[in-house]
This record gives C-alpha cells, sequence and structure tokens, in this order.
C-alpha cells in the first residue's frame, strides 16, 4: 500500500514537472523567484556563478566565470578559443597585493584577439575586464580599476605605473569643450583643430588653428629661454623627387595656388625643377610684388654666402641709399663715382670687355662673364677668354655654360695649369625644341631625341640610374599621351649595330585607342625583339621562370613555370617530370577523307575511307625527331588506310602499314631515322 501511495506522488510530481515545461516552452520565458517572468531569465534574488582564484599561469575554462589572481609574481591567464562558446563571459580581476603590481597577462588561443589586439594586460592593483566572446574573437564589454587603486582619472593630476590612454575606441572624433563649447577636436585621422573641427578638403591639416575674429594679433607664439637659436621648424621627412618643406603666409583672398609667400628648402632627392634643386632653399611668393627690405633708416639689406659669419661671408649689399655693393660693403668704393651699379660692354666684341671675378691670391679668373653678343654669350668658372679659351684654376677642371648657336650648352675641360688652352666637351645641351644632351649637342635628325645621354668611350657601366627610397614600387616610367589609333608606349635597347627597324629588344604597352594590329590590341603589353634569339631566362642557380595570367598574386595566377633544372609544370609549382601537366589536355584533330602528307600541325589524323583507300603520307623521320601520330580508319568499308613513311625509311621495318578494320588506330613516333608503331589503340 505504502508502495502505491509513493507512485501516485512520484506520479503527481512528474506531471507538475511536464505541465512547468509546457508552460516554460509556451512563454518561453523563465523565472527564478517570481510566478510571472518578464524576461527570457528573471531571477528575483541573488544569483551565484563560479568563483576561482588563482597565484600562477592557468587556462579559463567552460567552468569558469570569475577569476581573480592573487599572485605575487607575474602570469598568465589563457582564454579558451572564442569560437563555438558564443556569448560565454568571463569576469577577470587583478587583486594580488604585492607591491609593485605584478602583471596578469590575458593570452589568447589560435591567433584570436582582444577588441583587435593579440593579448590584454591587467597591471594595477584591483583592476577587472569582462570579456565575451563573438563567436570568432572577444571583446571587451567592462572594464574598471578599483577606486582605492589610485589610478581613476583625476582633476587634480594622475599618477600611473604604465601607459594608459585618454580618449575613443570607436571610430569617433575627440572634442574638447569649456564653457559648454566646443573649443578643439581631435579627428580620428589624428588632425588636431584648435578653434575649428572644419579641415581643408583636399589637404587636411594636422594641427589647424584658427583664431576666428579676434582682437588679438597672435594666433601662434612659441617663446623659451636658451643660449642658442630658439626655432619653429617644420621638416617633410620623404626622399622624394617633389619633397620640399615650407612655411608659407597666404593672404585672406589666397590659396594653394595664388597670393602666397613661400619660404622653404627642397629635399634630398629633389629633382623637380621648380625653385632649385636638392636642399636648395628658396624665398619666393605667387600675386603681387615680393618686398625684402629693412624697415630702419640707413640700415642695409646684406646677402651672404658660404657661411653664417658675416665678416668673410657677405658677397652682396644694398645699403640705406639703395646703391648695391658686391665684395665691398662701402658703396662705391673710394667714394668715387655716383653710380648704383652699372656693367655695359661693346656689342659683338670677343675680347671684352667682360665682367669677371678674382681673388687677391692671383690674377687668373675664377668667374668671367662674356661675349657681349646675341646668340654667343657665356659664363666661364675657373676658365676665361682673351681671344682663346684658357684655364683660371690649377685644380678641379673647368666649366663653361653659354647659350650658342641657338643651343644653351654646360661644357667642361680638365685643364689645370693656369693660362693654358681648353679643350671644351659636351657636358648638356639644350637646344630651341627643349631636346636636352647629355655628352653631346648632336641629336638624330630624324627622331630627335627628348633627352640623349651619350657616354661615350667610358670605364662605366652605368649610362642612366634611378634610385630611391619608397615602401612600394619605384619606377622609371615612359608614358605616351597620344590618343591615336598606332600609340604605344615603348622602353627599347638597341644593339650597336641596330637601328630603328632591326637589332633592338622592345618591351611596350599599345594606347587605349591603338588598333594597327601590331603585337596585339588595345593596351596589351608585350616584349619582342628584332635581329637573332630571344631569351628569357634566370641566372640564378635552381631558380624557376613563373608564368602568370590573371593577377599578380602568385599563388593563385601562377600558370606554368619552368624549374631550375629544365621541368615544365603547368597548372602546378613542382613538376616531377620533363613535362608535368595538372589538368586536361587538348591536340590537333585532322579528318581526312582522301590521300594526304602530315604535317608539323597535325596530331590525330581521322580517315574516312567510305570513298575509297586512303594514303597517308608520313613526313622524313630524321626532320622530325621525337614527333608523334595517331591515325584512326573509321569506316566500315573495305578501303583500306596506307601508312606510308617517306623515300626508303619504314615502320616497323616494314615500308607500310595498314589499317583494314573499322575504328582500327595506331600511335607512332620518329627517332629521327624510322617510324615506330608505340601503340594500337
Amino acid at each position: 500500500m505504502k508502495n502505491q501511495i509513493q507512485t501516485k506522488s512520484m506520479k503527481r510530481i512528474f506531471l507538475l514537472i511536464m505541465v512547468s515545461l509546457l508552460a516554460m516552452a509556451v512563454s518561453a520565458q523563465v523565472g527564478v523567484g517570481t510566478t510571472a517572468p518578464n524576461s527570457t531569465l528573471d531571477v528575483r534574488g541573488s544569483v551565484s556563478t563560479n568563483y576561482r582564484a588563482f597565484t600562477a599561469n592557468t587556462s579559463a575554462g567552460s567552468t569558469d566565470n570569475v577569476l581573480v589572481f592573487t599572485g605575487s609574481s607575474a602570469a598568465t591567464l589563457t582564454l579558451p578559443t572564442a569560437v563555438g562558446c558564443d556569448g560565454r563571459s568571463y569576469v577577470i580581476k587583478n587583486a594580488s597585493t604585492t607591491g609593485p603590481v605584478p602583471v596578469l597577462t590575458i593570452a589568447t588561443t589560435a591567433s584570436q584577439t582582444i577588441d583587435g589586439i593579440a593579448s590584454w594586460v591587467l597591471d594595477e592593483s584591483y583592476e577587472t575586464v569582462t570579456l565575451i566572446s563573438n563567436g570568432v574573437n572577444w571583446s571587451i564589454s567592462a572594464q574598471s580599476l578599483s577606486a582605492g587603486s589610485g589610478t581613476d582619472w583625476t582633476q587634480g593630476g594622475n599618477s600611473l605605473a604604465s601607459i594608459r590612454n585618454l580618449g575613443t575606441i570607436s571610430n569617433h572624433a575627440l572634442p574638447f569643450i569649456t564653457n559648454n563649447t566646443e573649443k578643439m577636436r581631435l579627428t580620428t585621422s589624428g588632425n588636431l583643430g584648435i578653434g575649428t573641427s572644419s579641415f581643408n578638403g583636399t589637404n587636411p591639416e594636422k594641427l589647424l588653428v584658427d583664431a576666428g575674429t579676434t582682437t588679438s594679433v597672435n594666433a601662434i607664439v612659441g617663446k623659451g629661454s636658451i643660449d642658442s637659436y630658439l626655432q619653429l621648424n617644420i621638416q617633410n621627412n620623404s626622399a622624394g623627387a617633389n619633397s620640399s618643406s615650407d612655411v608659407v603666409a597666404t593672404a585672406n583672398n589666397g590659396s594653394e595656388t595664388t597670393n602666397y609667400v613661400d619660404m622653404g628648402i627642397n629635399g634630398g632627392s629633389n629633382t623637380s625643377g621648380v625653385m632649385g634643386s636638392a636642399n636648395d632653399a628658396y624665398l619666393y611668393n605667387i600675386g603681387q610684388n615680393l618686398l625684402i627690405g629693412t624697415g630702419t633708416a640707413a640700415k642695409s639689406l646684406v646677402f651672404m654666402t658660404g657661411g653664417t659669419t658675416q665678416s668673410s661671408n657677405e658677397r652682396m649689399r644694398v645699403d640705406g641709399n639703395g646703391k648695391v655693393g658686391i665684395g665691398t660693403n662701402a658703396i662705391p668704393k673710394g667714394a668715387t663715382g655716383i653710380a648704383k651699379f652699372a656693367l655695359e660692354g661693346t656689342n659683338a666684341s670677343t675680347s671684352g670687355p667682360h665682367q669677371q671675378f678674382t681673388t687677391s691670391t692671383d690674377n687668373y679668373p675664377l668667374l668671367q662673364n662674356l661675349n657681349w653678343s646675341h646668340d654667343y654669350v657665356y659664363n666661364a668658372y675657373d676658365a676665361y677668354f682673351d681671344g682663346a679659351w684658357r684655364s683660371g684654376t690649377t685644380a678641379g677642371g673647368n666649366f663653361v655654360l653659354g647659350k650658342e648657336a641657338g643651343k644653351f650648352l654646360l661644357q667642361y675641360g680638365n685643364t689645370n695649369t693656369q693660362g693654358s688652352a681648353i679643350t671644351w666637351n659636351n657636358g648638356i645641351a639644350l637646344n630651341t625644341s627643349g631636346n636636352v644632351g647629355m655628352g653631346t649637342a648632336t641629336f638624330n635628325a630624324t627622331n630627335p631625341e627628348k633627352l640623349l645621354v651619350d657616354a661615350g668611350t667610358t670605364s662605366s657601366v652605368n649610362a642612366i640610374v634611378g634610385k630611391g627610397s619608397i615602401d612600394s614600387y619605384l619606377q622609371l616610367n615612359i608614358q605616351n599621351n597620344s590618343s591615336g589609333t598606332s600609340a604605344s608606349s615603348d622602353v627599347v635597347a638597341t644593339a650597336n649595330n641596330g637601328s630603328e627597324t632591326t637589332n633592338y629588344i622592345d618591351m611596350g604597352i599599345n594606347g587605349g585607342n591603338y588598333s594597327g594590329g601590331v603585337m596585339g590590341a588595345a593596351n596589351d603589353g608585350y616584349i619582342y625583339n628584332m635581329g637573332q634569339n630571344l631569351l628569357i631566362g634566370t641566372g640564378t642557380a635552381n631558380k624557376s621562370l613563373v608564368f602568370m595570367t590573371g593577377g599578380t598574386a602568385q599563388g593563385s595566377n601562377e600558370r606554368m613555370r619552368i624549374d631550375g633544372t629544365g621541368k615544365v609544370g603547368i597548372g602546378l609549382t613542382a613538376p616531377t617530370s620533363t613535362l608535368h601537366v595538372t589538368g586536361s589536355t587538348a591536340y590537333s584533330t585532322t579528318a581526312k577523307t582522301a590521300n594526304y602528307t602530315a604535317t608539323a600541325s597535325d596530331y590525330s589524323i581521322i580517315c574516312n575511307n567510305t570513298s575509297g583507300a586512303i594514303t597517308i603520307s608520313l613526313p622524313a623521320a630524321s626532320g622530325c625527331a621525337g614527333r608523334t601520330y595517331v591515325i584512326k580508319k573509321i569506316s566500315g568499308a573495305s578501303n583500306n588506310v596506307v601508312i606510308d613513311p617517306n623515300a626508303s625509311e619504314n615502320i616497323d621495318g616494314a615500308s607500310t602499314r595498314t589499317l583494314t578494320a573499322q575504328y582500327e588506330s595506331v600511335l607512332i613516333q620518329s627517332d629521327g631515322s624510322n617510324w615506330f608503331i608505340l601503340a594500337k589503340l
């Protein structure tokens, strides 16, 4: 009887549980401590999760929730993989009381990240972080420091054990406000605006100060106290060909292209040709006049070169009365005359007067300006003309810059005996068509070169070299901007006996409208030669020649390679045979109904002998060693297919081979003397 009562009681409990489960399934809400849950899980009371303290390296498990480090030396807590545990969270705390606080490093598994970085560090006492899995990586949902740790961010200053970040971790700018108004903004690109949050759309400022409408004349002021120079400095660290560092003042109606004054210096690799060359400094304006002067009466404007010591490096001055002195600070020298500065010579004189500069140590000119005649004007350096060209130096050679017979010339000599005759050599020549010659002043009459470099007989293997330093491609580029139907851009190397039509190699690309039909179509690239053989290869042992199509990523776009041992691989990167193909192959097929002579273009020859016997004549085996043919008879007619080797050659020792049965076929190959049947197919 007692057992029956217990059985009935168990049935009632089971029934009650089932009803509860059905109710939960219907409402999809679970209540603990309440009969009316209002959420998926509604707990009316305290919640307990697993708590574990540790003192050394450990790993977080599926049964962990709160992990507290109490060790006395640095330790690492390794997270499980975030994959497969979406939504799992851990609360991790560094509760070590050891000073200084030992570092707790939170490491990930399988190269996963915590908010985008490989690991997270808790290095402050009672610092806490809450991590949650998103199914791929771990994210920080909360982070805090103990109020008693001394590392809260306070208004009176902060003492930190390591670097701390102040800012945003999302893609939002950081505004700074006073009196409830924004006064400064740091953008997500690192641009800082003071007095404004609007940056130039084309060239956004790294630091922008906008004083707005103000009564103060000072927008930016730098001050200090040092017994040396104190500077405001801007430095462009680029080594590019157009780089420079500039300080610019722009008028209210100015822009990047007009109404500004610019003081700057070209970068060390600047070759732009604008405002000098590499490391040249400059001062210029775009707009109206450029005024340079002294605002104090009777004070001079002084120009120095070669150093910063005025007594030894002053070269020219304009004094307070507007007089110009070169090489002297007394204008005029000896108080003789009232001239400001003037120099005039007799036209077309070849012997002078010239303007020349000497030193107090000898009588030979350092510099001479000569030949007062149009189309024959020269500046000679350590050289002079007195009816003949002569050297003015004992070391360093001679140079002359001049305009002669329609050319602008830079020539050089190597005469280092003062007073001795100079023979000029061609350096650089520029003609009125804009053609530049280096080492020559003579251009191709039919196709004059825009830039011609003639190294002459030389011991140097370098005629032209381009160098640079950039974390990207660095190129020597030629671009034909013509949109014509015959236009292309080409880089050509020509042999000593070559010309425009023979003995050259050409790498190029057709223009966008090219339709000439030679070397491809519009925008096709090509490499070819006119002359003898074209050799393409690798010069280093055991290196492969790789062919790619469809993209530049070798891993996905390599189509064929010839490895260092001569093996050819198609569709794979490690061929094991002379020809190794991964994928399908295709051979030519020729259908014949009458006699036919096999050629180098044939492979499979299909013979339909319905209308009569067919003879397939083979080429001379001696001229095609290794060549193979497949010959097949497809008709059921009694007409035979006869395979006839050339002249006295034979096939498997016989003068001919006859196919008599329908669909009979053979695979044959030449050994360079005769033909042999490799297979009857």
